[in-house]
């Protein structure tokens, strides 16, 4: 899959998951104009494909041992950093930023499940 191929996906599945975040999880604010959506959308597209990898490298042996279930950790470090770097984010407890997580976690996995088969 080519780069371009893969930021689209990673675009539409954090675009998805944090819509999803914005309606049903209490504690986690994202605007919904329609500019700063898509800028959150692609500042986190980006965050994963370029500062993600580092962090499960760095983090490998947790990983190793939670048997990937450390994976939603990264992705709360991912979406943490999310919230320090754009003002549409807002994450305003550990429970929410844990959630929220959980949440892009399962997105991105059913997103990438199935663009195998596409």
């Amino acid at each position: 899959m080519g780069f371009l191929q893969r930021f689209s996906l990673i675009l539409l599945a954090n675009g998805l998951a944090l819509y999803f975040v914005n309606f049903y999880i209490d504690g986690a604010t994202i605007s919904t104009i329609l500019e700063e959506f898509i800028l959150v959308a692609g500042a986190l597209a980006l965050i994963n494909l370029f500062i993600r990898p580092i962090i499960r490298l760095a983090l490998g042996p947790i990983l190793l041992i939670t048997l990937g279930l450390g994976g939603v950790i990264v992705n709360a470090v991912m979406i943490f950093i999310l919230d320090l770097l754009l003002v549409p984010v807002e994450i305003s407890n550990l429970t929410a930023l844990i959630l929220t997580s959980a949440v892009v976690s399962i997105v991105n996995l059913v997103i990438s499940f199935s663009a195998k088969f596409i």
